[in-house]
């Protein structure tokens, strides 16, 4: 989660930890993740997973999962996407980012209905990780999230697991002056996000496409 919901008044940049720190592109994310979908038993730092879009922008696009111990298979399949971003939940259950056509859509396992849903999201290139993976976040106090970032007139907005994606926060609103102006004019002249993760400074981390 993010503390008080708001960006750093400054600035700390950092490399990202684990998967997040490889190639990530719009076609193509990296998530740490569990032994397997659905066991986190062995944590959410056991291995490295790929999602990989098949066909981006076709009929028959579909989003392809695989990790060095899972043989690659195919995930999600819907007509039409061009992006995709991968996340895990606490249980190892998959969530995937994506855009088509229509818009932008989350498909991720809701508790509430038990059973995996699609949110509609007003924005452009959402991306999607989970903030804090590591033991003490996941089994110790519970507070972790996955975080939903993305773009949408200018401005940068995201949600979280915890508020069943429904509550949309804007993490410049309560930075004082100048620093909130700098960081909205930043991220309006940006092309987006490339991705969001956890850095090396244990900070969630987001990465803007600067144009």
């Amino acid at each position: 989660m993010m503390p008080s919901n708001v960006f750093s008044t400054d600035q700390v940049r950092g490399r990202y930890i684990g998967a997040r720190g490889l190639g990530i592109t719009a076609t193509q994310d990296y998530h740490d993740g569990g032994i397997a979908l659905n066991d986190a038993s062995q944590g959410l730092q056991y291995q490295r997973w790929r999602v990989r879009l098949f066909d981006a922008g076709e009929a028959n696009s579909r989003a392809m999962l695989s990790s060095p111990n899972t043989p690659e298979f195919e995930l999600y399949a819907v007509p039409y996407m061009t992006e995709v971003s991968l996340s895990f939940d606490q249980n190892m259950r998959p969530a995937l980012a994506y855009v088509i056509p229509a818009g932008s859509r989350l498909w991720w396992y809701d508790s509430v209905v038990s059973g995996m849903v699609v949110t509609s999201v007003d924005g452009q290139t959402p991306r999607i990780a989970m903030d804090d993976g590591r033991f003490l976040a996941t089994e110790g106090y519970q507070r972790n999230d996955i975080i939903l970032g993305y773009k949408r007139s200018g401005a940068l907005y995201y949600r979280q697991q915890r508020d069943r994606f429904l509550i949309e926060r804007d993490p410049t609103a309560s930075i004082p002056e100048p620093q909130r102006t700098q960081q909205r004019a930043l991220i309006a002249a940006s092309g987006g996000l490339i991705k969001i993760g956890l850095s090396r400074q244990l900070r969630l981390q987001f990465m803007l496409d600067i144009l």
